[in-house]
């Protein structure tokens, strides 16, 4: 019956994996024009430009606990967007300074980055909960994200340094500084495992632009460049896996998006004429709307969580 019980495992496991696929890509774009948001399918398929509602020079993307595709502006203001049809929603929070990098937290709540604090946000009402950051080195914060501990970590747009903070929010460490490599500043940052992924958006020691994707243990030190690609990064900015493994890099001064494998292997550029100044990158998945997952997919999770019970039953 081990056999029996492994396969039934699997399938569930199987059903999981294929309820999170991503089903579109948005991406932000600061081109200073009417429609800062664009969607494409996964193959890179332009799907359509998305403009007015307030948007202007899109930044920061989420996909909020309630399953909405979260937008934010330079002009102080947050929107929802249906994460399907890419159909504007609402004006979700407004008054917010200019807003940069956004982020969904573990507790469900939003966090924006916004000039030199981090602002912390209702989740379901877009209330001001409270400011993260201020007063401990961050300015022009660019990148946000959070490690499996649910410690926040936020990057200075201008310095390069990256602070880390406890899920209280309390200040913890300088995470990173005096890096040579983020001298103009730290861009946007990911995870990869308990490795925190960081983009050099901007150049040192000639070059106006940067190519290099900087990796940093959990302690902090610096490890060997994740990539190193001066002819496929340029101004390397929003980082984001797909469902395949990869890691979908957008390039702010190149104009594109391109792919490395989690290994930091150059794949190909995936989006040739990406919107100029591209900034972020998120997969907008098809199993979650309003929290609840989509009905094939529950549908799916119910078969396995049924043929796992029968297998168990039968041992």
């Amino acid at each position: 019956m081990k056999n029996n019980t492994t396969l039934a495992i699997a399938v569930l496991a199987g059903t999981l994996a294929t309820s999170a696929f991503g089903s579109t890509i948005f991406i932000t774009s600061r081109d200073f024009g009417s429609a800062d948001l664009y969607q494409y399918g996964l193959n890179g398929t332009p799907i359509q430009t998305i403009p007015g509602n307030g948007l202007n020079n899109g930044q920061g993307l989420t996909i909020g606990a309630n399953g909405n595709l979260f937008v934010s502006s330079e002009t102080g203001v947050i929107l929802q967007y249906n994460p399907t049809t890419g159909a504007f929603i609402s004006t979700f929070a407004s008054g917010l300074g200019s807003g940069r990098p956004l982020s969904l937290g573990p507790d469900g709540n939003l966090y924006l980055g916004a000039s030199d604090v981090v602002k912390k946000l209702n989740g379901a009402t877009g209330a001001l909960i409270g400011l993260i950051g201020a007063g401990t080195g961050l300015g022009s914060v660019s990148g946000l994200a959070f490690d499996g501990g649910g410690n926040l970590y936020a990057s200075n747009g201008v310095t390069g340094l990256i602070n880390k903070y406890n899920s209280a929010g309390a200040f913890l460490s300088n995470f990173v500084m005096n890096n040579p490599a983020l001298a103009n500043g730290a861009g946007d940052l990911l995870f990869n495992g308990t490795t925190l992924l960081v983009s050099a958006t901007f150049g040192s020691g000639g070059p106006l632009w940067g190519s290099k994707i900087l990796a940093f243990a959990a302690n902090g030190s610096a490890l060997p460049d994740f990539a190193s690609d001066a002819v496929h990064l340029n101004g390397p900015a929003g980082m984001a896996f797909g469902p395949d493994g990869n890691l979908y890099v957008v390039n702010y001064a190149g104009g594109n998006v391109v792919r490395f494998s989690s290994a930091g292997v150059y794949v190909d550029t995936f989006i040739a004429n990406n919107p100029p100044s591209g900034r972020s990158i998120v997969f907008a998945l098809d199993a979650p709307v309003n929290g609840v997952p989509e009905p094939a997919s529950a549908a799916l999770l119910g078969i396995g969580l049924l043929v796992l019970g029968l297998r168990l039953k039968k041992r």
